[in-house]
């Protein structure tokens, strides 16, 4: 149970500071752009990275991933891109940094919720039959809470380091990925040690097992299956039509009234008298916005 714990643990980090420092560079956008600059054009250099990782990249993957030099990589470019953002005021290098940024938190993404599946499936120690109830399901479950929250906690993290300016703030929050890192390394149970090694076991359960997992067994020797660019083509198109293109449209919905509608809208200032508690976190009209 400690080692299921563990595992829930590790993948509810993984989606909370794989998606904070996404939030943050939406939330702290009004601050990085000269006067004049439209929000959206962070919003463009935050999320087409992250849409050509996540789209693109798995259809040209092939081999075994590295998880941990793929984790590693992650981690230094969120590091590199938030360090350019901080460092250099001009808007080009910022939009470097932020794409930079961007491009590692969608191939994060993608690494774990690949990762997951080296906990699938869960053998029943009660008969000998595999039981498909599963491990992977657990972290993916608990790795899309972590990106909930993320919204929360990486829009609070930036409210909390705002004061201390952009250059400090967000060289401060470029330390989160290394977080990322060593929950991978020192939190994150192994297959084998969460499987206990009887997935592995010969018989017409180890056979199971290792079908499930995408290999085919003939005469003893295990063989990798591996998908083609268009047999991937073939699994994505039933999830097209209910699945992709609706949610298409409710992130172009919601990423048109953050970026192009919410800044437009204009507030006065809360006063102490009418509004104690607002008046003392909005003291400015920019403050409305993050």
């Amino acid at each position: 149970k400690s080692t299921s714990r563990s595992l829930n643990a590790s993948f509810f980090l993984f989606g909370l500071l794989n998606n904070s420092l996404y939030v943050v560079i939406l939330t702290a956008a009004l601050e990085l752009l000269p006067k004049g600059v439209p929000t959206g054009l962070v919003s463009l250099a935050n999320i087409a990275p992250a849409l050509v990782a996540k789209a693109v990249w798995p259809y040209l993957l092939k081999g075994r991933v590295r998880y941990t030099k793929r984790v590693s990589s992650c981690a230094s470019l969120s590091f590199v891109g938030m360090m350019i953002i901080s460092l250099f005021p001009s808007l080009h290098l910022r939009l470097l940094g932020i794409s930079l940024a961007s491009f590692s938190s969608g191939l994060g993404e993608l690494t774990f919720l690949q990762l997951s599946t080296r906990y699938s499936p869960k053998p029943s120690s009660s008969s000998s039959k595999l039981d498909l109830t599963n491990f992977a399901g657990d972290g993916v479950g608990w790795f899309a809470s972590g990106t909930g929250a993320a919204g929360l906690v990486g829009a609070a993290a930036w409210w909390i380091v705002r004061p201390l300016g952009v250059k400090l703030g967000l060289a401060i929050l470029s330390l989160l990925p290394g977080l990322m890192v060593g929950a991978y390394l020192f939190l994150l149970p192994s297959p084998e040690a969460l499987l206990g090694g009887r997935a592995e076991e010969e018989g017409e359960q180890g056979r199971r097992y290792r079908q499930a997992r995408g290999e085919i067994v003939r005469g003893g020797a295990v063989l990798a299956v591996r998908i083609s660019f268009s047999e991937k083509m073939q699994l994505l198109k039933p999830m097209l039509w209910p699945y992709i293109l609706p949610l298409v449209t409710v992130y172009f919905a919601e990423y048109t009234i953050n970026q192009g509608v919410a800044p437009t809208l204009i507030y006065e200032l809360p006063t102490r008298s009418q509004h104690p508690l607002l008046s003392l976190v909005i003291k400015k009209l920019s403050d409305y916005y993050p």
